[in-house]
């Protein structure tokens, strides 16, 4: 595997990896340990605890696109980035709005269309932002540009 970006060794990517893995984990642990005390009515936190949960839930999404990230620039094979792409769409959904993932979701536009990512993706995307009746020219270039490409989507 060659590195894509020379930034950073190999191994210093990897020691990337295995922290944004070991703090991924720790979300995944604390979001469920929420979910289940929220079934036997117990808040856990002065704020609400699907509040907290929602919050743990972005900062996951945040661990798991940098964790995509470095894996992309490591030289990670493009077949396994797609699974992590669709990982990724799945931990966004039901959790963005406009109001501070903004980046994310132009991240997630970009990365799709270069990943030339099934159909379906880019509308679950698409309809987030719909849903958000958000009026962006920068979106509206992106999740409507895999329609005018000559590629598989039109």
């Amino acid at each position: 595997m060659e590195t894509r970006d020379k930034l950073f060794t190999e191994e210093q990517y990897r020691k990337q990896l295995a922290g944004y893995s070991k703090r991924c984990k720790q979300l995944e642990s604390s979001i469920m340990e929420i979910i289940n005390a929220e079934k036997e009515h117990i808040q856990l936190y002065s704020a609400p605890n699907s509040n907290v949960a929602y919050n743990k839930t972005v900062t996951l999404f945040g661990c798991k696109l940098n964790s995509f990230l470095t894996k992309y620039s490591v030289g990670e094979d493009m077949a396994k980035l797609k699974d992590d792409y669709n990982n990724l769409v799945k931990t966004l959904t039901n959790h963005w709005t406009i109001t501070g993932m903004y980046v994310q979701m132009l991240w997630m536009l970009s990365i799709g269309i270069m990943l030339d990512t099934d159909e379906q993706n880019i509308r679950i995307l698409s309809s987030m932002i719909d849903n958000e009746n958000v009026n962006d020219a920068l979106y509206d270039f992106l999740h409507y540009c895999p329609k005018k490409l000559p590629h598989r989507f039109s």
